[in-house]
């Protein structure tokens, strides 16, 4: 009696396992099913939800990266134009009215610049550096942020600058604010010599933004990278989780039904013997 309602309680026990197989694919839900897997199967979802936190690290940073880019991007062509301007009313064809208005468009120049310097995403000023809750520039083109660094962690070995330091950007090897600033006082004095003395040293503001830009994008085709492999490895390691924690549909599938078939002969056998009834083992 005891032999029996042990053999049909442990088919019993096997079925229920297979039923919930059949219904989520898991092989291994609790530490009981395969002891000797643990080791394995905790350093490889410690290794997917490692790959998993890299991938959401370089992504944000892209996300931030972009955006100084964009913002770079836009600067370089006001600066383009700014150098148009200077270059136009630097010949002596032009009235002192004519300059007056030119000292207008580079000033808006400036105006644009320094909305940009001021670019967020969400509610961080992307070129304030680390004190990136307040505006990177005031009114005045000054800076307000830090030139310290947030790294993103994107890899177990690499770091990814996270931060812009708005003040080596805007106002490193030139200052953009003043430059043009010098640009409008010259051009509304009408003073010739002035405007052109500008010109090399707003095209200098321009090869610094340049500059800058090229490193973003450094740093841009490295959280690509960092994305593209964190990506690959977390499905290479939940792969291998997969493995060693789920059955394969058809294989659950056929255990199910063998293991229904071999309850029910047990049952079978049972109920001739009149040993027990299923009710008793329940």
């Amino acid at each position: 009696t005891t032999l029996t309602n042990e053999r049909l309680g442990g088919i019993r026990s096997a079925l229920a396992k297979a039923e919930a197989s059949a219904m989520d694919g898991l092989e291994v839900r609790k530490p009981s099913d395969a002891p000797a897997l643990l080791p394995a199967i905790h350093r490889i979802q410690g290794a997917v939800e490692d790959q998993s936190a890299y991938k959401q690290n370089s992504d944000r940073t892209l996300s931030y990266l972009d955006v100084a880019d964009q913002v770079l991007g836009d600067v370089s062509d006001v600066l383009k134009f700014a150098i148009e301007r200077v270059v136009q009313f630097s010949s002596e064809t032009h009235s002192p009215e004519e300059r007056v208005l030119g000292a207008i468009e580079i000033q808006s120049v400036w105006d644009t610049v320094l909305s940009l310097s001021n670019t967020r995403v969400g509610d961080r000023y992307v070129f304030a550096g680390a004190e990136w809750d307040a505006p990177a520039f005031d009114p005045t083109g000054t800076y307000q942020g830090d030139s310290l660094t947030v790294k993103a962690r994107v890899s177990a070995s690499t770091d990814i600058d996270l931060t812009q330091d708005g003040g080596a950007v805007f106002q490193g090897s030139v200052d953009v604010f003043q430059v043009l600033k010098d640009a409008v006082t010259a051009l509304s004095a009408n003073d010739v010599a002035a405007t052109r003395a500008t010109l090399p040293v707003v095209r200098d503001a321009l090869d610094a933004i340049i500059r800058s830009r090229a490193d973003i994008g450094f740093r841009q085709r490295s959280a690509l990278d960092a994305a593209s492999v964190a990506e690959r490895l977390h499905d290479e390691f939940a792969g291998q989780l997969a493995d060693l924690t789920e059955v394969p549909m058809d294989q659950a599938i056929s255990n199910l039904v063998n293991l229904r078939g071999n309850y029910d002969a047990a049952l079978q056998i049972t109920a001739k013997s009149g040993i027990s009834t299923l009710f008793d083992l329940l």
